[in-house]
């Protein structure tokens, strides 16, 4: 099976999260046998293009894209990243037929 997963995390507000998670994500998924792509979009100058990119050359069969939906490392702004998701989903439906998997971590309080 070929295997997209895509690191949509692009909030910077202290330091970027590198992708710790989803790399362990697709480490397991290769040593199961399966072809894998790992698109990190965080230092992306044009997220939706350079997915759509890999999107038409690899041809998924799944894509898993990894969801951040707050940010609430400092109180009094918090945001939301659903918006930008919903971009990223419209992408995927857009340039490819791949069952999507969204996945993510609550982090403790």
């Amino acid at each position: 099976m070929r295997v997209m997963l895509v690191y949509t995390n692009r909030t910077r507000i202290l330091e970027p999260a590198p992708p710790i998670g989803l790399s362990y994500v697709a480490t397991a998924t290769r040593k199961a046998g399966h072809e894998v792509r790992f698109l990190d979009l965080m230092t992306s100058r044009e997220p939706e293009t350079e997915l759509a990119e890999v999107l038409q050359e690899f041809q998924p069969d799944v894509v898993g894209l990894s969801v951040r939906n707050i940010d609430n490392i400092i109180a009094q702004r918090t945001t939301w990243q659903l918006d930008e998701l919903h971009q990223i989903i419209a992408v995927v439906r857009q340039h490819s037929r791949a069952q999507i998997i969204l996945a993510g971590r609550q982090s403790p309080s």
